[in-house]
């Protein structure tokens, strides 16, 4: 068994609050490793920056996707039926945010997966993300950006569109988050989720819908 294997076992047997103690320390490892950033001709240097990275997504989608099962259960159960208290609340509605991060990593491409899709560099992807010509969901519980799926077209490219449905979130106060959701919603419209839309070249209509929305509607 490798390594990771190994490790990824291991991790199935613990329960969520020590994998996420793991995951922060895997965190930590990352950083370090990353405080002297390797010249451009040192390539052994990259290449293994590039295996730990690949590593370590390997674990830390593991411990978001909760094979197991250890994510509490948040269907209703009979203890339900009395009124929950204000503490209850907040914590249910803490939970079921955590599963909309989850879903919504699940739904795209870690940083690494993405670099050897559209074979860019770490920086000129940064740059696309910082002048806004991509979309990056940066998870409050995890680490770096990951890149929803319909971003790109059926070649696996950025969408030409990409910019304008970044001006129209923005322009109706969507967070991230938000807006992958409208974006991925089969509710959203009759025909079905808007990034169907996009495939059939209905890119005004996707901007229409998405600038109709607000942050508190959405």
């Amino acid at each position: 068994m490798d390594p990771v294997a190994t490790l990824e076992h291991s991790l199935k047997e613990l329960p969520l609050d020590k994998r996420n103690k793991l995951s922060d320390v895997f965190l930590k490892f990352l950083n370090l490793a990353r405080l002297s950033e390797p010249s451009p001709d040192d390539a052994s240097r990259r290449a293994w920056l590039d295996d730990l990275e690949r590593t370590l997504d390997r674990l830390t989608s593991l411990i978001v996707n909760d094979p197991q099962g250890v994510t509490p259960d948040l269907r209703v159960t009979a203890s339900d039926s009395i009124e929950p208290t204000l503490a209850e609340l907040e914590k249910r509605n803490a939970l079921a945010r955590a599963e909309q991060w989850h879903q919504a990593v699940r739904e795209s491409l870690s940083t690494i997966e993405l670099l050897e899709q559209i074979g860019v560099s770490r920086q000129r992807l940064e740059q696309l993300r910082k002048n806004k010509q991509l979309f990056g969901l940066q998870p409050p519980f995890g680490r770096g950006f990951f890149y929803p799926i319909w971003e790109f077209d059926r070649d696996g490219r950025p969408r030409k569109a990409i910019p304008a449905i970044i001006k129209a979130a923005e322009d109706a106060r969507l967070d991230p988050l938000s807006l992958h959701q409208l974006m991925v919603s089969p509710d959203v419209s009759p025909e079905g989720p808007l990034m169907k839309a996009l495939d059939a070249g209905q890119g005004d209509y996707v901007l229409g819908v998405i600038r109709a929305s607000t942050a508190q509607g959405s």
